[in-house]
């Protein structure tokens, strides 16, 4: 956290970026690997955090630090692309989409069995249009949702009018 305020305070997660912060950000992206691929190994549910001792505890943080800053960075070049708006509308009904894929993807596979050791090319084919079917059910139910929502909302206030 100490970190992300510093960044923070220094500009680094304003609005714009400048070619200072592409060029650190094509710097971070190329360090990343390199230190995930010298501290490998790590287990935080055991808390080991690498392989090299002491060091692999600074090694850990880098690479927390490190990730957290490429990923915001580049969600930020993202959301600057035609399908950004589309990722964002999406983010905003994540939790349905949670709440609502796994109990979908069974209802596909209950309506249009395949077998699961017919590993080819229509399994994978079958499996991507199940996952985009699922995703696009439930959040337009989502959508559908939040518009029963505001419609409710809008029927219990009563009518502010102004009488003479």
């Amino acid at each position: 956290m100490l970190t992300g305020v510093m960044l923070k305070k220094y500009g680094y997660f304003s609005i714009a970026i400048t070619p200072k912060h592409l060029a650190v950000l094509i710097a971070l992206s190329l360090i990343y690997p390199i230190l995930c691929y010298i501290n490998r190994n790590i287990n935080m549910s055991i808390r080991n955090y690498g392989d090299h001792g002491a060091a692999s505890i600074f090694l850990f943080f880098a690479i927390g630090t490190i990730g957290s800053v490429v990923f915001i960075q580049i969600s930020k070049l993202i959301s600057k692309l035609p399908i950004g708006d589309i990722l964002s509308s999406v983010g905003q009904h994540t939790i349905s989409i949670l709440a609502l894929h796994v109990g979908l993807l069974t209802a596909i596979d209950s309506i249009f069995s395949m077998q699961e050791q017919q590993k080819n090319i229509s399994y994978w084919i079958f499996s991507a249009i199940k996952i985009i079917a699922t995703l696009i059910i439930a959040y337009n139910f989502s959508k559908m949702i939040d518009k029963y929502k505001a419609r409710a909302k809008n029927k219990s206030q009563p009518n502010q009018t102004v009488k003479p």
